[in-house]
Formats: C-alpha cells, structure tokens, sequence
C-alpha cells in the first residue's frame, strides 16, 4: 500500500515499521507531515492497533502539503483530469498561495520546483494525458511528426513512428481507460519490440511513455477513502513552525526532521536549525519519536534508539557507489500523559 503523497523523503515504505512504534494516546502529531505517509498510516491502520484509535490527528508542515493531504481526503479530486502545461505550473508557482495539486504532483521529484516533464518530452505526454482523460487524439496526431520521437524510436530500430503510433492506436481501440493504456504499451512491448530489444531499452522506451503525473493523481484519489472512516473530524491540518504547535496533554509526537547530512534546499526555504530542535524536543512532557540518522544534540543519554534499517542514498554517492545509511528513530523515553 502507498501512504500519503508522492513527495520528496517520504516515509512511504517504512510507515507500518514506524507506526508500530507508538503507544496509544488520545492525540497524535505529525508535526514535520511532508507527504503525511505517517498519518495516512496511523489513520488507516491504528484501529487494528488499539481498537478505538486516538481522538486527535494534527498533522503539521511549513509547506502545504497536508492541505493537498487533507483536500484528497475530502474528495475534490475526485474528478480531476486536467493537463497542466509548463506555462500554466510556472505562473501558478508565482501566486502567494498557489494550487498545492499543481505545486507538487506537477512538479519533478515532487519537489514543488521545476515542472514534471522536459520540454522535449511535454507534447508526448500531454498527447497520451488527452488519450486517457478524454479519449481526445488531436495531440496525438501530432506524434507523427514530432522530430524528437522520432529519434527516440530510431535509437531502438525504428525507422519511423508510424509503425510505433499505428500499432498503440490499434491496441488501444480494443480498450479504454488508464490501465488500458498500459496494457497496450505491454503489447506492443511483447509482440514488436521484444523481438529486437533488450529489456533494459524497452524499460526507457516504457518510461518515455509512463505518465507519471495520472500514477500519482490516483494515488492522491485513493485517499478519499479516508473519508469513509468518518475521521474527518478527528482531522486537523496546520502549516506553521513545529515550535508555534501547541501539544495537548496524552499525546504521541513524531517528527520527520530534514537529515542533516542530506541536502534540503529542495524543499526547505531556508536552513533547519538541528540544535534548536533537539532542545525543543528535551521540553517536551509527552513521548517524543525523531526520525533521523543520527542525533546531534547535546544530551544523548535522553534518547533511545528504537527504530534502525539500512537506506541507500538516492542524493549522495561515493567512489561511484551510492552511499548505505542507516535510517533511525530515536525515542524521549517518555510515555504519553
């Protein structure tokens, strides 16, 4: 199952691990949210651990991603199938408060930067984005004279994409819909490809056509699902400073800081102060849970290391091989109260 949105450090794979670290308590909070993986997980899945669940979810980012959590929840995306060009990303990125949907399920890595797709590569999406959403072929048309597919498909044999173009629109008639038309790439994959190719081409021809940006908005409509728990009121979203969140009493808190030794500029508007933060989280009454690689305070002796599984970097390397660290939750020893 994938937890929360697609977003930069999620704790997607790892959510049922670290949930199954904390005791029950009336309130829970999420106060480095990001994605919301951990409290997609603690909703869906903290009946099973404690029978009636807490009573409180506050899930907390200085981005505003969980409002996008907490919309998808609500259903307004629902129905949504619009294409978002490179134009229409850019000028929504300059608005004061701009549409968190475009922001990050537009953007590439989920970073809420740069637009998702290159230039070369938009008119082939948006072309297949028309297909699927609309059964709408104008812009796939187009694909027959494309310049640049063109010498894509040349690089695997293909002399022209009027073989490629003909055989997907021939597959594609006989179906319809999103998982239709990753059927039909497979078909073409196995039946003209497959006898000239290896698997590796086929993999980046295939992701020349994937659509990233429909995989992702499934994933944020799935979470309507939510809804159906009747915990929408048990929700509450903010976006403020993990310092500014009032902490109630009985209470379990987690934190998804940024590493310090990985890079954050990504997503960070400016320097996470780590020193601050460990002496904010030695205040604290109620049980706190950190996610990080190592802690970097001043009073190790406070903390307990009650979570730990190897992560191969995906943002650093070393003498060509990616870097292995060991992925840590640290724990204040403390029990809700």
């Amino acid at each position: 199952m994938n937890y929360g949105l697609p977003y930069l450090g999620s704790k997607n794979k790892i959510a049922e691990e670290i949930v199954s670290l904390f005791p029950q308590a009336d309130n829970f909070y999420d106060l480095f949210a990001g994605g919301c993986a951990i409290t997609h997980a603690m909703i869906t899945k903290q009946q099973d651990l404690f029978c009636n669940g807490f009573k409180k979810y506050i899930f907390n980012d200085i981005n505003d991603t969980p409002r996008l959590f907490l919309e998808a929840i609500q259903g307004k995306y629902k129905d949504e199938k619009r294409w978002i060009s490179r134009e229409m990303f850019f000028e929504e990125l300059k608005k004061e408060n701009p549409d968190p949907y475009i922001k990050w399920i537009w953007s590439f890595g989920n970073s809420g930067k740069n637009y998702i797709f290159s230039k070369d590569l938009e008119p082939i999406k948006k072309a297949f984005h028309y297909i699927v959403m609309f059964d709408d072929w104008t812009y796939f048309e187009k694909l027959y004279t494309y310049d640049f597919l063109a010498k894509t498909l040349l690089e695997y044999g293909i002399d022209t994409p009027k073989i490629f173009l003909d055989l997907y629109k021939k597959q594609y008639s006989r179906g319809f819909g999103r998982k239709e038309h990753l059927r039909v790439i497979k078909w073409i994959q196995k039946n003209y490809l497959n006898q000239r190719y290896s698997f590796s081409e086929l993999e980046r021809l295939q992701r020349l056509q994937q659509l990233e940006q429909l995989q992702q908005l499934e994933r944020l409509q799935r979470l309507q699902q939510l809804e159906q728990l009747q915990q929408l009121e048990r929700l509450q979203q903010l976006q403020v400073s993990y310092s500014e969140v009032k902490i109630l009493p009985n209470s379990v808190i987690y934190c998804d800081i940024p590493y310090k030794i990985e890079d954050t500029k990504d997503y960070l508007k400016e320097e996470f102060n780590h020193k601050e933060f460990w002496k904010w989280a030695e205040k604290q009454e109620q049980a706190v849970y950190v996610s990080e690689y190592n802690y970097t305070g001043n009073n190790p002796e406070k903390w307990q290391t009650v979570y730990e599984k190897e992560k191969i970097s995906l943002r650093s390397m070393k003498n060509g091989k990616r870097n292995i660290n060991i992925e840590k939750v640290f724990w204040n020893g403390k029990k809700p109260n």
